[in-house]
């Protein structure tokens, strides 16, 4: 099996080489498989080859958890193309959309949860969270996504 990952940008190369010990613990040979940021792209918007490890991640998204997961994975996604989803798994994404109840939402989002894991979906490997904080100083700034929190502060201005 080949595992695909980009190369350089930061990447440690000793990740692939620990992804890589640890599969093998459990049966499991892989074969690294690092490309350039151009070829990873490309491999990112169609679905990959047979018996292939992709490493990549949603890019961009709105920060809040269910309409990532729906931007992510819901119908007509363009992350993860070509990845084969849980019986039932965009039926339940677009229940879990409708209810207001969290207690619902999060029966549903468990329920998800275990049909992505048990259909082996994907593998989370890590997940970045962009927390920002800005100085209570700080008046009128205007904050938007765009991969990350970004302000808007053509604007703002600093209280004494």
């Amino acid at each position: 099996m080949k595992y695909t990952f980009p190369a350089g940008r930061g990447i440690d190369p000793d990740m692939a080489v620990a992804i890589q010990g640890m599969l093998s613990e459990v049966g499991i040979e892989i074969v690294t498989n690092p490309l350039s940021g151009a070829a990873m792209n490309e491999l990112a918007f169609k679905p990959p080859p047979p018996n292939m490890l992709v490493k990549q991640g949603q890019r961009g998204g709105p920060g809040e958890f269910l309409p990532s997961i729906g931007n992510t994975f819901g119908e007509g996604s363009i992350y993860f193309q070509g990845m084969k989803k849980a019986e039932g798994f965009n039926e339940l994404l677009k229940q879990v959309m409708q209810l207001e109840d969290m207690k619902k939402q999060l029966d549903l989002i468990y329920e998800m949860e275990r049909r992505a894991y048990e259909d082996c979906t994907l593998v989370a490997v890590n997940e970045v969270i962009f927390v920002t904080i800005q100085n209570p100083r700080v008046q009128d700034a205007i904050w938007f996504w765009a991969g990350a929190p970004n302000p808007y502060i053509e604007k703002a201005w600093l209280a004494k």
